[in-house]
């Protein structure tokens, strides 16, 4: 019996206190994009030589998220991870991942006014990734310094799961600047803790604000309502698409057996509109192959996209895109593609969205064509063209 006594005096102090520092809000969120930067620079001098050596390294850690509750502050979203590294003394080829992510804003803030625009947040990811640390992780001596690479793989072999707890800080409207501690468990690997920042945009509901105007010593009551901009990140795409190439050209080279060439392309993507014209996202393209000699092969192409609209006011959305993107799918040679590392592509052309409204208001047809062209220096490279047939579905209302 004391001890449930002494409980209730705990729980009655701490809801005291509470009510005392904080205070709750009533923010209703929409949408949010951000990014999460990162990046170091190692320059030394060898001792004996004199040579100086460098490192650099740049990260970029990419996400966009939704807001599904209205009246909870639950997220959820993908991800990206990119980083680039480069020295004189070791070759560092670039290691990246794509996951997904939820996150809960706390609907509370402190009482004081100098931390009124902080909010408090939890976040919780998983990714697939191409690298991992463990303890098979060399250390490369930068003296006096020393850097420790990951092991990596051609493929996103490797998870990790991540936990996030931090605050975020409205620097003006909906952009916020996001600090917090992240621990880190690389699945089959390592654990790490991590301080960490990065840049968000988090697009809210129209909020009502109450005005009492005087007016012949009567008071009455005007409301005013603030609408966010009414088309940047009003809403997200998200879309999938599935295309087919079947080749039997090319018999000169197979005088004894049948030349054939299979490719599956399946195309994610995630975009936000920016204005009743432009819509820009990310995109990843796993491509499988099959040919007549040799072993079935899976590449990647990781990008980011922009589309034009060139008639908003149609229910029907007639586009231009334009893309860059990375990845290990080269089509050089006089075959068949190949792979090879870090190649890069523009890529170029438009389509049409058509909407399924006797299925779902939300939900489009998207047929398109799309050209890449490489910009790495390879005498034999040829444009690779993509036949786009998927769907997509809009999350909130497309503003015409």
């Amino acid at each position: 019996m004391k001890y449930l006594f002494l409980l209730i005096i705990i729980v009655f102090s701490l809801n005291i206190g509470f009510s005392q520092i904080f205070i709750k809000t009533n923010d209703i969120y929409k949408l949010e994009t951000g990014i999460e930067p990162g990046g170091s620079i190692i320059l030394t001098k060898d001792r004996k030589t004199y040579e100086k050596n460098f490192l650099y390294m740049i990260e970029l850690n990419p996400y966009i998220g939704y807001f599904p509750f209205r009246q909870k502050n639950f997220s959820a979203g993908i991800k990206g991870e990119y980083i680039f590294m480069k020295s004189n003394l070791i070759a560092l080829p670039p290691i990246f991942g794509a996951g997904v992510y939820i996150k809960y804003i706390y609907p509370i803030t402190l009482k004081y006014k100098l931390f009124k625009k902080i909010r408090f947040y939890n976040e919780l990811s998983y990714s697939k990734l191409n690298f991992t640390f463990n303890e098979n992780v060399p250390y490369y001596e930068f003296q006096p310094y020393s850097f420790e690479y990951p092991e990596k793989t051609e493929s996103l072999k490797y998870s990790d799961l991540c936990v996030n707890a931090g605050i975020s800080i409205n620097v003006k409207n909906g952009f916020y600047i996001n600090i917090y501690e992240q621990y880190i468990n690389y699945i089959k690997g390592e654990k790490h803790f991590t301080s960490r920042f990065s840049f968000s945009y988090i697009l809210k509901e129209k909020t009502k604000k109450e005005i009492i105007i005087e007016k012949n010593k009567k008071s009455f009551k005007e409301y005013k309502t603030e609408e966010p901009n009414k088309y940047f990140l009003n809403y997200f795409v998200a879309g999938t698409s599935l295309t087919y190439i079947y080749d039997n050209s090319h018999p000169e080279y197979y005088p004894d057996k049948k030349h054939f060439y299979k490719e599956y392309t399946w195309n994610i993507n995630f975009a936000a509109i920016i204005n009743k014209r432009i819509t820009t996202g990310i995109q990843v393209l796993n491509l499988f192959t099959e040919k007549t000699f040799g072993e079935k092969n899976n590449y990647n192409i990781y990008g980011i996209f922009s589309q034009y609209d060139f008639f908003p006011k149609l229910k029907t959305s007639l586009f231009g895109e334009m893309s860059v993107n990375i990845g290990d799918y080269c089509t050089c040679g006089t075959l068949d593609p190949i792979r090879k590392k870090n190649i890069w592509y523009y890529g170029f052309g438009g389509g049409a969205e058509f909407p399924l409204k006797k299925i779902s208001e939300h939900l489009f047809f998207d047929l398109s064509f799309i050209n890449y062209i490489i910009l790495n220096k390879i005498k034999t490279k040829y444009n690779y063209t993509q036949y786009i047939i998927g769907l997509n579905y809009h999350f909130g209302k497309k503003q015409k």
